[in-house]
């Protein structure tokens, strides 16, 4: 059975035993949780589920500030989120292990020098690492955001950032499918130039000349590229193509209506944007979902 798109976002923390995951989870949940966020938990255990217990790491998370805990023994990730999402309505979820899942992943380490190893292993979105330990006279080259004991606030906040709801006034929100890996192409085409500009800050440029309000990206900002003023989405589910993108954006941007465009389309225009907006009225008396281009 393959996995489907969750239907919230989830960032599952892995590394390797006695890293300190439930420890670092214990420091994230109170921050959420005051700030009135609903997040489940999900302990994943190569050993059968034992009753929750005081001490437990099931009974920990719980305690810290998950709105619900799932201790998941043999089934795979996308069962457990299934499970915990049927059971309560919550804001986004996190996972504990699942090293295979192709999801949004942080990397907890006892010592730097675990990277290299973990990184190997993991085989989601890598969005930075939490380093519980300095090694001594070590030089640490970790090419993601690495997090620190104290920094515990900061990586919740980043999270909040990428999964809460995008809430917008206007009826019209725009967006850029902006994730792709480009490996056809072999080189970041979001950062190719047409007449001295980015192919990524063309989109922006015409997306923003026809709706109101901030411009949203799915995907994860280029290395290098132009700053832009875009809210950046990760993916869902990293990899799996832009309508897995598409239904990630319309989960978190509740807009009556999304004008989505590519980040590969470097002869895009206002003007061929604009009846996309001009239908939209008809469109809607009519009790459309989508207004797609007939060439």
């Amino acid at each position: 059975m393959a996995p489907e798109v969750p239907a919230l976002p989830v960032f599952s923390f892995v590394g390797p035993s006695g890293a300190g995951k439930t420890s670092l989870l214990e420091k994230l949940l109170p921050v959420w949780r005051q700030e009135g966020w609903r997040v489940g938990a999900i302990k994943h255990s190569h050993h059968p589920p034992k009753e929750e217990a005081l001490g437990t790491d099931s009974f920990r998370l719980r305690a810290a500030g998950a709105s619900r805990v799932h201790l998941a023994a043999g089934e795979p990730w996308w069962e457990a989120v299934a499970q915990l999402t049927a059971q309560e309505e919550l804001d986004w979820m996190v996972l504990e292990g699942y090293h295979g899942a192709p999801l949004l992943q942080y990397l907890v380490l006892a010592r730097g020098d675990d990277f290299p190893e973990e990184r190997k292993r993991a085989q989601g979105w890598i969005l930075g690492a939490f380093l519980r330990n300095e090694t001594p006279g070590a030089s640490l080259s970790i090419p993601l955001p690495v997090y620190r004991p104290g920094d515990e606030e900061t990586l919740a906040r980043t999270v909040v950032t990428m999964a809460a709801l995008q809430v917008s006034p206007f009826p019209v929100a725009g967006a850029i499918l902006a994730g792709g890996g480009s490996r056809r192409m072999g080189k970041d085409k979001r950062l190719l130039r047409r007449e001295g500009r980015t192919w990524l800050a063309i989109a922006a440029d015409a997306l923003g000349g026809v709706v109101e309000g901030p411009l949203f990206a799915a995907g994860f900002p280029p290395q290098g590229g132009p700053d832009l003023p875009l809210v950046w989405l990760p993916d869902l589910l990293p990899g799996e193509g832009p309508l897995a993108a598409l239904y990630g954006l319309a989960l978190r941007l509740p807009a009556p209506w999304l004008l989505v465009v590519a980040s590969d389309m470097p002869f895009l225009t206002e003007e061929a944007l604009l009846p996309f907006l001009e239908a939209r009225p008809e469109a809607e008396a009519q009790g459309a979902d989508a207004l797609l281009p007939f060439l």
